[in-house]
């Protein structure tokens, strides 16, 4: 699971964005290094989530939060086969 924090460095949370940006290189060599192996790698996205920790974020109180039940969605149709199930 990657984060929009993987984009961009945000003010007193570099080393979380750190982090962020290493899981999408990671993701992007594995894609590669994987891709005549029928192994498909994806990336997750979400932004802000509703859980406690940031719920106490002082950067993203204006922002609209998602919850957790749209993050899983978003994983179950990354996978084109269950595509029927993304609505």
């Amino acid at each position: 699971m990657a984060s929009d924090s993987g984009f961009e460095v945000t003010e007193r949370l570099t080393v979380y964005c750190a982090t962020k940006f290493a899981v999408r290189a990671i993701s992007t060599g594995l894609e590669k290094e994987l891709a005549k192996t029928g192994v498909r790698v994806s990336n997750i996205l979400p932004g802000m989530v509703e859980p406690p920790l940031s719920s106490r974020s002082p950067f993203e109180s204006d922002r609209k939060k998602l919850e957790l039940a749209d993050i899983a969605r978003a994983v179950l149709c990354r996978d084109t086969a269950r595509l029927s199930k993304c609505k």
